[in-house]
């Protein structure tokens, strides 16, 4: 007759990755419907320590930061490499790190994918591996360079990174 009442039910299968919502009128669009899918992103945070009596550092032009990553499965263990049966790892290229504009070191990376869009996530970690543009060779400053941190279903860990200033003996003798 017409006047039967319609029900219509619209659903997505889940895509590993991204987020889904259901938007069930677009506004203005007189009743149209839509699926919008957002990659699902991650930041990892985390803090520079320098203990050397108070000298200042300017840590976004001193330090280098390399952030790597590593393969989990959906049960959260370590994806290996079948012909190596090593675990698959990298480094994030280009990594968007912002330092807070206050001296308290605090730094954080974000952008970072929560996985790989075939249902396994990554495992995030920072190490310094450079001053002043320099590989680590300084005798005067003692580095442990691992900040360990996860970004695994977009829980953040941070982790904190510290250079001491380490002490120098020397030995003299005066000739006269």
């Amino acid at each position: 007759d017409g006047t039967t009442e319609m029900t219509y039910t619209l659903t997505e299968e889940p895509i590993p990755g991204y987020d889904t919502a259901i938007v069930l009128e677009v506004p203005g669009t007189n009743g149209i419907m839509m699926i919008v899918n957002t990659y699902q992103v991650t930041k990892l945070t985390g803090t520079k320590v320098w203990q050397d009596g108070g000298k200042t550092h300017d840590n976004a032009t001193e330090v280098e930061l390399t952030v790597h990553w590593e393969k989990l499965d959906s049960n959260g263990n370590i994806v290996t490499n079948p012909d190596t049966g090593k675990p698959v790892t990298g480094t994030v290229d280009d990594p968007k790190i912002i330092w807070s504009s206050d001296s308290s070191g605090e730094f954080t990376v974000g952008g970072l994918p929560v996985g790989d869009g075939q249902g396994n996530t990554y495992s995030y970690w920072v190490e310094e591996t450079g001053w002043h543009g320099l590989e680590y060779e300084d005798p005067a400053y003692s580095v442990n360079t691992h900040s360990t941190g996860s970004a695994v279903d977009g829980i953040t860990n941070g982790g904190v990174i510290t250079n001491t200033l380490a002490p120098i003996t020397l030995s003299l003798w005066k000739q006269w």
